[in-house]
């Protein structure tokens, strides 16, 4: 009994002494486990849906180049005349040589005029993406293998058609240093732009603009393959996102078919701007 009495006697100071050294306590505990960095989970979040983008675009690439291939033969087999020739059908990017065969053909002439024609309005009601990359790409290369999914219109609203909220063109271009697979994929609104600052993403160069302008800069390796694969990501203040990506198939002599450069500069081109 009177040990239990002095264990209540020394209780009141054991409980002093206990709430004097709690602070103590708690301020070790936050100095050992400090708090995440908060731009932390936001960058790892951006980078995840930048790649998910980049996955899904190639992914769509590739089934369209499938379709494409597939239209064009059955275009050639349904556009024989009675002899059997194959005649052209319109023009698509890519010069068709004239056959060999058969007297020439004058162009239709048209009478002269003070000032030259307006071209004609695109059917589609926009100009496709892959054919405003050609236009852009440098005239020393050979392209080939031309795919993409909408266009812009003239006054740079996008037109995704049927394969939803992206416009997509690509080309295989091919020169001295090599061939690569060169694509334009651009976004609106997507939400991984919503930090228009550097410190928010994880790139090998990152550069704002003065007009609010992000550029980004990086590469990696394309899946399990050897082939390289180099980005140039212009993101407007508008919400607009300019993905130019290089795929490299082929190199003589380590040398790119375009530079980080020419990719920037690209990306950059006002006919992509809102």
């Amino acid at each position: 009994m009177r040990r239990m009495t002095d264990d209540q006697d020394q209780l009141p100071a054991r409980l002093e002494r206990t709430a004097r050294s709690l602070p103590d306590g708690l301020e070790q505990v936050v100095e050992l486990f400090p708090a995440h960095s908060p731009d932390l989970a936001l960058r790892a979040a951006a980078r995840g849906r930048r790649l998910r983008r980049v996955r899904q675009a190639w992914l769509g690439g590739a089934l369209a180049v499938l379709v494409t291939g597939v239209g064009l033969l059955t275009a050639q087999a349904m556009d024989r005349d009675a002899d059997g020739v194959v005649r052209p059908g319109p023009a698509t990017g890519v010069t068709v040589a004239p056959s060999p065969t058969g007297p020439p053909t004058a162009p239709p002439t048209s009478p002269p005029t003070d000032s030259p024609a307006a071209p004609s309005a695109s059917p589609l009601g926009y100009l496709p993406a892959n054919e405003q990359l050609a236009a852009l790409l440098p005239e020393h290369g050979t392209l080939s293998s031309p795919g993409g999914t909408g266009g812009l219109t003239p006054d740079h609203t996008l037109s995704s058609g049927p394969g939803g909220g992206t416009v997509m063109g690509w080309f295989d271009f091919t020169d001295a240093h090599g061939t690569a697979t060169v694509q334009v994929t651009v976004v609106d609104d997507d939400p991984a732009f919503e930090m228009h600052s550097c410190a928010g993403w994880l790139a090998s160069s990152c550069q704002k603009l003065g007009d609010g302008t992000v550029v980004l800069a990086y590469s990696n390796r394309s899946g399990d393959s050897a082939q390289r694969q180099w980005f140039a990501n212009a993101i407007y203040s508008g919400g607009r996102s300019v993905l130019v990506s290089e795929l490299v198939r082929s190199s003589t002599g380590g040398q790119l078919a375009l530079s980080p450069v020419e990719l920037r500069t690209l990306a950059l081109s006002p006919q992509w701007k809102k």
